[in-house]
């Protein structure tokens, strides 16, 4: 409830309207033809910007996060949207705004607010990014107005899968940020407590690839208060990632490890602590 209050004080619809109405009550009320011709330009640029959010409000960008390889929902995981905005965007990646959400039970989630800077920079390009460590995230991107909606399918890990996947939907740039990397969304769990149940735990398959345990010690950091690891884990990861397999396209790609060294990595992330109220 509290993010949904805060995404419509934030929101194009609502200044978008205020704006328009504000506008077009003074020219309605001013007498003098040079006034009312300064106001019809702005009047008509916030006007129809109001109307392109209010067209994403009744078809936001939207869909269901899902397991290419299972074709499970993924559930209380995170999305970012992007609206990459007009003309900037012809030269660079300026975002007029930037969002996130987490999916539902089913996997699903909409962002149906665009940000109010969308009035003023207008919006280019929509993007939708998921942000879940451990796995390929799959981008996704439409020229406004065309809809962003459907299935957005995340890849495990698997030897050869190149990491790459699919349009940028990042901003060099951002004009006006309401979310930031470092938040923590209400309700969102650690990823590092699911890839470590996953990896350390349910011991799954996907699990056993470089990338997948790179990622695991990317998000491990949070919680060595700023102690490096023993220098034989940091000598293994060492070995990970830069070192793996290249694709066709140029990028890099998985590769499998043995049981042995994911156990090795293991024994080491299951001694983290982790704070009373999420430790599993």
């Amino acid at each position: 409830m509290a993010q949904n209050i805060s995404e419509i004080l934030y929101s194009a619809i609502l200044w978008g309207s205020l704006g328009t109405a504000l506008i077009w009550w003074l020219w309605r009320r001013s007498t003098r033809r040079v006034i009312r011709l300064i106001l019809i330009m702005p009047l008509g640029w916030i006007a129809l910007h109001t109307a392109f959010a209010w067209y994403g409000f009744v078809i936001p960008p939207s869909g269901q996060l899902v397991d290419a390889d299972t074709g499970q929902p993924h559930a209380n995981r995170r999305v970012i949207a992007t609206w990459i905005s007009y003309p900037l965007s012809l030269w660079t990646s300026y975002c007029s705004g930037r969002q996130a959400h987490l999916t539902d039970a089913e996997g699903d989630f909409a962002f149906r607010y665009a940000p109010w800077p969308t009035l003023i920079f207008g919006t280019f390009v929509r993007g939708l990014n998921p942000e879940i460590l451990g796995r390929l995230d799959n981008r996704s991107t439409a020229l406004f107005p065309v809809p962003l909606i459907g299935d957005i399918p995340v890849d495990q890990y698997a030897s050869g899968r190149n990491t790459s996947r699919g349009p940028n939907t990042e901003c060099k740039k951002h004009i006006a940020v309401q979310y930031s990397g470092s938040q923590t969304l209400p309700g969102e769990v650690s990823q590092f407590i699911a890839m470590r149940r996953e990896a350390c735990v349910a011991r799954n398959i996907w699990t056993l690839t470089d990338l997948f345990m790179l990622d695991l010690s990317r998000d491990a950091h949070r919680y060595t208060f700023g102690v490096a690891p023993p220098t034989a884990i940091q000598n293994l990861l060492r070995t990970f990632g830069e070192s793996g397999c290249r694709t066709a396209e140029g990028g890099i790609c998985a590769q499998y490890i043995s049981t042995a060294v994911r156990d090795q990595l293991c024994a080491y992330y299951i001694t983290l602590a982790l704070p009373e109220d999420v430790k599993q």
